[in-house]
This record gives structure tokens, sequence and C-alpha cells, in this order.
């Protein structure tokens, strides 16, 4: 038995993390926002070249320095403190800073009650604080739809994949992947500013997040219809600009049966984005529905990994037996 939950500790620590967002929160200074003012510097420092190769490259350097450095520092902590009680109590503190899904659902929660209640206005101001399009002017359903869409794609990058990647790196794979969706957030972008100086962001972040997004796809599949999430998937999800965050929306709304996505506007510049999913608009009923669709995928996401543990360590006690 004591072999068996060495096993699971891997498994144990999510739930526990989970548990303790859960309790917790975000802590009232989140690393994130140092990590956010250190990107600015060191973005502020090194973006000045014209070349595009002179570009790239510094912009790989700022990678390293600011996902890798950390990275390893964390690698290093896992190493020394592994298979020890303050290791396991390290690894819980890392991964519940790293996920942030109360935060997610508080976030949608305040933007779904004033929906409901008529007050478009308020939930367009809030919905602007978690979106970079522009709100002004959005109508209903609209803003029901970015919120789906931000709840779907969300999960993916700040749950399920720092999920993934601490089962197989540990504490410092979810915190590599963790900071570099969070430098694609900010540099991500193909203006002329980010187009060169932020490609090495983007490109890691949708490496690191490419195995996380097709299993997350398939958990939102199996937790909800499965034959429209199949159907949206293989329809839209090649159409859409980001090869993960396209598949992860597109199973979402079709495991819902509902329509979300649709044109937007960003910096006064018109953006003809597809929809995604099968069935009607969303409504602000819908953001409940996509909150308890993420939470089935959750348990279904620790029940594979249980899966995944328990599976080698049988075949090796009845080969060892």
């Amino acid at each position: 038995m004591l072999t068996l939950l060495v096993a699971l500790s891997p498994v144990i620590v999510c739930v526990a993390a989970l548990l303790c967002d859960r309790a917790l929160g975000e802590p009232r200074h989140h690393p994130l926002a140092a990590f956010g003012n250190a990107a600015c510097w060191l973005e502020g420092k090194l973006n000045h070249g014209s070349k595009k190769s002179r570009n790239r490259l510094l912009g790989g350097l700022a990678v390293v320095l600011l996902v890798g450095v950390p990275g390893l520092c964390v690698y290093m902590a896992q190493s020394w403190l592994s298979g020890s009680v303050p290791g396991v109590l390290f690894e819980l503190l890392v991964l519940t800073v790293v996920i942030g899904w109360r935060s997610m659902k508080e976030h949608a929660s305040a933007i779904s009650c004033p929906l409901e209640s008529g007050n478009l206005p308020e939930a367009r101001e809030k919905l602007s604080r978690i979106v970079t399009r522009e709100t002004e002017g959005m109508e209903e359903e609209k803003v029901t739809s970015s919120v789906i869409e931000s709840l779907l794609e969300n999960a993916n990058d700040c749950l399920f994949a720092s999920l993934f990647w601490y089962g197989v790196f540990g504490p410092a794979g979810a915190v590599i992947h963790r900071l570099s969706n969070t430098l694609d957030a900010m540099w991500g972008y193909k203006t002329e500013r980010f187009i060169d100086f932020g490609w090495a962001a983007a490109r890691l972040d949708d490496l690191l997040g490419w195995i996380p997004a097709r299993l997350t796809a398939l958990c939102f599949a199996l937790s909800g219809s499965f034959r429209n999430a199949l159907q949206a998937v293989r329809n839209q999800a090649g159409k859409h600009k980001s090869p993960n965050g396209g598949l992860v929306m597109a199973a979402g709304a079709g495991a819902l049966d509902v329509t979300i996505g649709g044109p937007v506007v960003y910096n006064g510049v018109p953006e003809d984005k597809i929809f995604l999913g099968v069935g009607e608009c969303a409504t602000p009923a819908d953001i409940g529905r996509a909150i308890r669709l993420i939470e089935r995928s959750i348990a279904l996401w620790l029940a594979g990994y249980a899966c995944a543990l328990v599976i080698p360590w049988l075949l090796t006690t009845l080969l060892f037996a």
C-alpha cells in the first residue's frame, strides 16, 4: 500500500494543489506580476533593433533568461528536496501558485451575474479586464461568447497544460510552461513591435501546448457532447489561427452544444474570427455550463493520470512479486 501511495504521489499533489487553489485563491502579490514587470523591463532593454534576425535572436535570449533560468532554479530545488516531506510541500506550493482555476471562475462569474440581471455595461467593463479585444458596444451574445472562449482557452493554458508538464517534469515543468505562456500573452502579437522579438516566445508556447491542448480537447469531448465536439474539431480547428487554442475552443463549444467566436475588434481593427462549436449561440446560462464542463474534465484528467501511474506500478508489482 505504501508503494502505491508513493506511485500516486503526483496525483495526490495535483488534487491537493487544486483544493488549496479553491480554498485560498491567488496570492495577493502573485509572482507572475513580478515576472511580468521583469519581462517588460527586459523587453524595453533588448527590443530596439530593426533587423529580423537580430530581433529574433534577442527575443530568444530573453526567453532563455526569463523562462530557462527560473525553470533551472526550480529543477535544482526539486532535485535537492526529492524524496522528502519538504520536497512534496515544495511541489504543492509551486503547483498551487501556477494554476489559477478559482481566479478564472471568479472572473467569469463576475461577468455572468450582471449579464443575467441585464446590466450589460457592467458586464462589458468586467470583460475588458480579462480580454484584449474591445468590449465597448458588444451585445450580450458577443460578451457571453468572449467569456466562454476565455474560460475554455485559459483552462488549457493555465490549468491542464501546467498539470501535464508537472506530470512530465515535476514543478519545473509546470513553471516553464506557465512562464512561457505568460510571455506569449505579452509578446506573441503579430505587430511591428513583437512579430520578430516575440517569435521565440510564441513558438515555445505553441510547442509546449501542443500535446496538452489535444488531451484537453479529448477531455472536453468526453465530458460533454462527444459527437458535436468531434464535428467542431474536424471542421473548425484547422481554420483557426491558433493551432492549440482553436482546437480547445472548438472542442469545448461543441461539447456544450453552443456556438461561440466570430468577428471581434482589436485596437480599432476588426478581425474576422471564425465561429466555433455546434448549435445555437451561447447564452449567459452557458457560462456556468462551461465551468461545470471544465470541472468534469479536471476529474477525468486526474483519473487518467492516476491510471497512467498505477498501471506501470501494477505491472512491476506482478512481475517482481
